[in-house]
């Protein structure tokens, strides 16, 4: 097994950006079997989600991680770069014209 380098936060980080948003148990998973970091806790699993929400929770949008549902991290540039790119497409496939949309009924319409 290589020699680990990173940290839990390191490796998950890495991770991610390859996987793309990930649950933190498959994530722990992945990094213990690559061997990309090492722990000695009892449930490393449990280590990497904790220090992912307090990330989340303390730095807020300077978090390096976004909670994308229960148990579920990504990488906050990752998704926040998706997300306008998203948004762009959205608004030229909704584009609002300059001529507003009329409608015109008979005046002996009920």
């Amino acid at each position: 097994m290589p020699q680990s380098r990173n940290t839990l936060r390191q490796a998950a980080i890495e991770l991610l950006q390859e996987l793309g948003p990930t649950h933190y148990r498959k994530l722990t998973d992945k990094i213990l079997i690559r061997g990309i970091a090492t722990s000695s806790a009892e449930k490393p699993e449990n280590v990497l989600n904790k220090i992912m929400s307090t990330d989340v929770s303390h730095r807020g949008t300077q978090s390096k991680f976004i909670r994308l549902g229960p148990g579920v991290y990504g990488l906050r540039a990752l998704h926040v770069a998706g997300r306008a790119s998203e948004d762009k497409v959205g608004e030229s496939r909704t584009r609002k014209t300059d001529c507003p949309l009329l409608l015109a009924f008979p005046a002996d319409r009920p």
